[in-house]
């Protein structure tokens, strides 16, 4: 990344990602999930993997503040395993949504979503400079004091 944009090749890598408009890794895996998500939410994912997931308002017949966010269900299981699977990873993903996300139209979701995890990535980025920014700082207290 950092050759495209002709800068330093010590230069962090996530403030490119952000001015570009990429996701990392990490981060598409969550864009592409609630997007998949959304489209089992609306009805328009191929039905074998929409019969995974069940909201909590067909579970649990009273009104409660899960059923009322559009939350799904998290099945339970007794295989350690079963915690990789996309079945949990997507419920955890699509409760973590707001629920105004989760109203929105599959194509305001898809560019919302995306625009949440640069925010997000932004947001760490700002914390990690500021962290590093801080240690060096008090190395360098440290080394003035060590110097006198």
């Amino acid at each position: 990344m950092p050759f495209v944009y002709f800068s330093d090749h010590n230069q962090h890598a996530i403030p490119l990602f952000s001015d570009a408009g990429i996701l990392p890794l990490q981060f598409s895996f969550y864009e592409l999930t609630a997007n998949l998500m959304s489209d089992i939410r609306h009805r328009n994912a191929p039905r074998n993997i929409r019969d995974l997931f069940h909201d909590i308002s067909n579970i649990h017949p009273i009104n409660t503040r899960s059923s009322a966010s559009k939350n799904v269900y998290t099945q339970s299981s007794g295989l350690s395993i079963q915690l990789n699977s996309f079945s949990r990873i997507g419920t955890t993903i699509w409760n973590e949504v707001s629920l105004t996300l989760k109203n929105l139209s599959k194509y305001d979701f898809k560019s919302k979503i995306k625009r949440v995890l640069l925010d997000i990535l932004i947001r760490k980025t700002l914390s990690l400079i500021y962290e590093t920014l801080f240690k060096r700082s008090i190395f360098l207290k440290n080394l003035l004091s060590f110097l006198e």
